[in-house]
């Protein structure tokens, strides 16, 4: 299987962000020092910035470098925006889906994290 190289680079950053999204929500059962949560969000803004520029070069239409500081800065807002720009309206359910599957992994490592500390079994 001949693979583009940015379609793997791709895959890899959508890996590490649903995992530090993981890690997100297992660490926020703990007071955490302000420092580490910091670097939580740094991690997270630069791979889900690098996420953006490397699916644009794929799609053949590169962001400008002023909107890679944009994404950076304001990803909540602007990586929705970047999906449905780049997708389509006839593709939303894909945002939906992704941002979804965000917030699920977070909630599962809380809970996973909460269920291993607290000593409580589901059900």
């Amino acid at each position: 299987m001949n693979r583009n190289p940015l379609t793997a680079r791709r895959t890899t950053f959508v890996v590490v962000i649903y995992l530090l999204s993981v890690l997100w929500g297992a660490k926020s059962v703990f007071e955490m020092d302000p420092r580490i949560r910091l670097v939580f969000s740094l991690a997270l803004s630069v791979f889900v910035t690098q996420f953006c520029i490397v699916d644009s070069q794929i799609r053949g239409k590169p962001l400008l470098r002023s909107f890679h500081w944009l994404i950076f800065f304001t990803w909540p807002i602007s990586v929705p925006i970047y999906l449905i720009r780049s997708r389509g309206v006839k593709r939303l359910h894909w945002v939906v889906i992704a941002v979804v599957g965000y917030i699920a992994a977070s909630w599962a490592g809380y809970a996973g994290m909460w269920f291993l500390v607290s000593g409580a079994a589901p059900g």
